[in-house]
């Protein structure tokens, strides 16, 4: 797999996220990693499905959520191949086939 076309975009998120940035203990030795990946344009699926395949060889539990134009969604979700899928966005949860179609991407 091709890491370096994956974005510079990239960070932790959830309990992590908030003790870096607050300096206040959150996480513990049992804490899943959330980590956040922003994509302007599609990951192919099975790079996904490699990148996830990966995260599970991990010591610790990450869940990787992926960013798009038109809302977040989980790699987990992503890296099945199958549609629809479950898109947060800023109106609500949609199901669309693609995350990324449509959408204008911001510079």
């Amino acid at each position: 797999m091709a890491r370096a076309s994956l974005a510079a975009r990239w960070g932790p998120a959830g309990s992590v996220a908030f003790e870096l940035a607050s300096g206040c203990p959150t996480a513990t030795p049992v804490s899943d990693v959330d980590l956040v990946l922003e994509l302007d344009a599609p990951l192919d699926v099975e790079a996904a499905a490699a990148l996830y395949g990966e995260l599970l060889q991990l010591p610790a539990r990450a869940d990787l959520l992926l960013e798009t134009p038109r809302g977040a969604l989980a790699l987990a979700e992503y890296a099945r191949g199958r549609a629809p899928l479950l898109v947060r966005t800023a109106e609500g949860p949609r199901l669309l086939h693609d995350p990324w179609a449509g959408a204008v991407a911001a510079d």
